[in-house]
């Protein structure tokens, strides 16, 4: 029994550091369609990992788990091996005046989510 409590205790921190992994998610602003971002190891959730994004509409997927990559030359792909170390959301709300078309003002209402990345 003496054996099993470190063993049970290492695997819990495990699981804690896993859980606590970020996720960000950003959404349309009526919170229809929904962008996760998460990074994976072996196909599972991991501090670190592939960078992978999945879309869902109305809470059903319409985008699974997809890599995220971009290949720099002369450097390491970005993409590969990653973790997510914070995320910054921002909202845009704004009406501007046009100068021609058929309406005289447009709006602008988004969400943006910018993360960082340590690779």
């Amino acid at each position: 029994m003496r054996n099993r409590f470190p063993a049970l205790a290492v695997s819990s921190l495990i699981a804690a550091a896993c859980a606590a992994a970020q996720t960000p998610k950003v959404s349309s602003p009526d919170g229809n369609l929904v962008a996760t971002f998460e990074t994976i190891l072996a196909n599972n959730p991991a501090p670190e990992g592939q960078l992978v994004y999945s879309v869902t509409f109305h809470e059903r997927p319409i985008v699974d788990r997809s890599a995220l990559a971009l290949d720099l030359q002369g450097q390491r792909t970005l993409g590969t091996s990653v973790a997510i170390t914070g995320s910054a959301p921002s909202q845009t709300d704004e009406t501007y005046h046009l100068i021609t078309g058929k309406a005289s003002t447009s709006v602008n209402l988004s969400r943006e989510q910018g993360n960082r990345l340590y690779w």
